[in-house]
């Protein structure tokens, strides 16, 4: 059974040629599945006077909203991930500068284990940082 579809109505939207003013977004199971005026929908959203724009991808993380990934902590990562979303990042890679063993172990697991939980911006993998990755290479991250 396919989720119900949803139209943001109305906003100036960033299409792949550039902004479109008072188009439709046609979002069916999870995707846009076309732009235009008038499209039909389950539910509609008013976009009126609002700009309408694919979510961010952040490439490079270490925190938000108070809390960090090298602290290992679930709901510290919880704060993050809707911090992010409240700010349009909607997917993200979790940045872990150079720590000692057992506690990037504690970071990289709390991570990982984030990667398959619903809410906020939806975590794509994680980007270690550090000396602990290249011994030789360490230039100012010390574990």
């Amino acid at each position: 059974m396919s989720a119900p579809s949803l139209v943001v109505r109305g906003g100036r939207v960033l299409a792949a040629d550039g902004w479109r003013r008072d188009c439709d977004v046609h979002i069916a199971d999870g995707v846009v599945a076309g732009l235009g005026a008038h499209a039909p929908g389950d539910a509609v959203i008013d976009a009126h006077d609002a700009l309408v724009a694919p979510g961010f991808v952040d490439l490079h993380v270490h925190g938000a909203g108070g809390a960090m990934f090298e602290d290992g902590d679930r709901d510290g990562v919880r704060r993050i991930r809707a911090t992010l979303a409240a700010h349009g990042t909607t997917a993200l890679l979790a940045t872990i500068a150079a720590l000692p063993p057992e506690p990037l172990a504690r970071a990289v697991a709390t991570a990982t284990a984030a990667m398959i939980e619903p809410g906020g911006a939806r975590l794509l993998g994680i980007h270690l940082e550090g000396s602990f990755l290249n011994p030789r290479r360490d230039n100012a991250q010390r574990t």
